[in-house]
């Protein structure tokens, strides 16, 4: 995105500066936003940070690496431009040299409010990047939220570069801050926020809950969609677009964090859907995966989303990136699924033994996992299967059985993690109180990569685990069986080359 400078008495905000006219048009249609910033309107940064390389570039699935826009900072976006403010956004994993980049922004565009989002891991690149600005320039209020931010809201704000910390969704909280710096409402008036006051962590109440189907769409005006490209193992035709159709899982895994959504289900309904979509085509994206925590929670609301789709002609690939749980999966639904574009799944299966499954809360058995997989082979929906090695009754027996189960059900995808107990999480709670936990340095709460600072397994020596989860790998991919099915349809889709890259390139010892 091109740094923008323009003086803040012309009140043109300044989305319109660097998007197309067609654009502007096809936003006008699906976003109601004024033509002029309000008169004392506040100029906001939203930043996403540098996250991908350590997440995915530098680990064994880094063929598999996920590369499209960060659907949080657009959603916050569009409420904040409805009350007449200015945003722009800038994400820093575009950058080889993202600090300097970043004081470029900060200078030309001046914000007066920067926010910015993240999970744990990146808890201390958060309080790095605020330092650098509030470096530059000390007014600038900073604000920042996500998984982290809702569970340990005060490690943030005890520091001296971020002002505000949000709790859970922070849709609204963010334009009540913009409020309160025009002198609108009190600082107390806001829902969700945790901030210091006279050396004191203060904490107002939190919001209630509202209705997803009342927010607006998410402003994709502000964001340079044709710079992502995600990776052709989970994609079919770039850019990608992501999606929520839904907030909000009622299950309760012990490795699951619900401290932002919660576990009320919160969906939109089947047109909002359709008309988000509808727009994200006509902005540019070629692809669209939905990323909710469960979408099919409401089997009948998701048949409805597919003949919606159906409905107005639109035929484009999607799919389900998050999932869908095996215990929801029923023929006709996935028949709807097919027939609307969508062409892959992902599963939370986890692990090949009941009783490791049970132990976390998880809700599911081996038969329906088998029976899910019956389904959307007939369906000929392709899946993508998740699995955990070191969960809490883990042993060297239970993981050779998820990694048979894997085998045994012979997905089109496979990914295998080490377990990794996230603060907010029942697990992390449990380890922490059973002394398992050996360190709060979040830097090092990152999947895909050694994480024996981060705990002692109560079973399994860390170098058990590292064996399995090395082997998991190459047992499932170089099976002869394996290895001929997908170069089939790696032939069928025209990527022999590609598919040989990722062989090459990925850890597989």
């Amino acid at each position: 995105m091109n740094s923008l400078i323009f003086k803040k008495e012309e009140r043109v905000p300044s989305w319109k500066e660097f998007t197309s006219p067609r654009k502007i048009e096809i936003t006008k249609q699906y976003i109601e936003l004024p033509e002029i910033l309000k008169e004392n309107y506040k100029k906001i940064l939203l930043i996403n940070p540098n996250w991908r390389k350590a997440t995915y570039l530098d680990t064994n699935v880094k063929g598999a690496t996920i590369n499209h826009p960060v659907l949080t900072l657009p959603t916050l976006a569009t409420p904040l431009l409805q009350e007449g403010h200015d945003v722009q956004i800038i994400d820093l994993d575009f950058y080889s040299d993202p600090d300097k980049n970043l004081l470029e922004k900060i200078k030309s565009y001046k914000p007066d409010i920067v926010g910015t989002t993240g999970t744990t891991p990146f808890f201390h690149e958060i309080i790095r990047i605020s330092k650098l600005i509030k470096e530059y320039d000390k007014n600038i209020k900073i604000v920042v939220g996500g998984a982290h931010a809702t569970a340990y809201p005060e490690e943030f704000v005890e520091t001296s570069h971020i002002d505000y910390a949000i709790k859970g969704s922070g849709d609204y909280s963010i334009v009540e801050i913009a409020k309160y710096l025009n002198g609108e409402i009190k600082l107390e008036d806001i829902k969700s926020l945790v901030y210091m006051e006279n050396g004191k962590i203060k904490k107002t109440k939190n919001r209630s809950a509202y209705e997803l189907e009342d927010l607006p769409l998410p402003s994709w005006q502000l964001v340079p969609m044709g710079k992502y490209a995600n990776s052709y193992v989970l994609s079919k035709k770039n850019p990608i677009g992501p999606i929520e159709t839904s907030r909000g899982c009622p299950w309760a895994c012990h490795y699951c964090t619900k401290t932002i959504f919660g576990t009320k289900f919160n969906a939109k309904s089947p047109k909002k859907v359709v008309d988000e979509m509808e727009f994200m085509l006509k902005m540019g994206f070629n692809e669209i995966h939905i990323q909710d925590d469960l979408f099919s929670t409401d089997t009948e609301r998701v048949k409805g989303i597919c003949d919606e789709i159906q409905k107005r002609g639109l035929k484009f690939p999607w799919m389900l990136m998050n999932g869908i749980r095996v215990d929801t999966v029923e023929l006709e639904m996935l028949k709807k699924l097919k027939k609307a574009g969508c062409y892959m799944t992902g599963l939370g299966i986890e692990s090949g033994n009941q009783e490791v499954l049970d132990d976390i809360g998880k809700g599911i058995t081996l038969e329906q996992t088998r029976n899910a997989i019956r389904l959307l082979k007939k369906a000929k929906i392709e899946t993508f299967g998740f699995f955990m090695l070191g969960l809490p009754k883990d042993n060297e027996k239970t993981m050779q059985q998820t990694i048979d189960f894997a085998k045994e059900l012979n997905l089109d995808l496979v990914k295998f993690d080490i377990c990794v107990p996230l603060p907010g999480t029942t697990l992390f709670r449990r380890w922490e109180k059973e002394g398992v936990i050996k360190t709060k340095d979040w830097k090092n709460y990152l999947f895909h990569q050694d994480a024996s600072v981060l705990y002692d397994h109560p079973n399994v020596s860390w170098s058990t685990l590292t064996k399995y989860y090395k082997k998991a790998f190459r047992e499932y991919y170089f099976r002869p069986n394996y290895v001929l099915k997908r170069l089939k349809r790696s032939i069928a889709y025209g990527n022999v080359m590609k598919d040989l890259k990722v062989l090459l390139t990925t850890k597989w010892t």
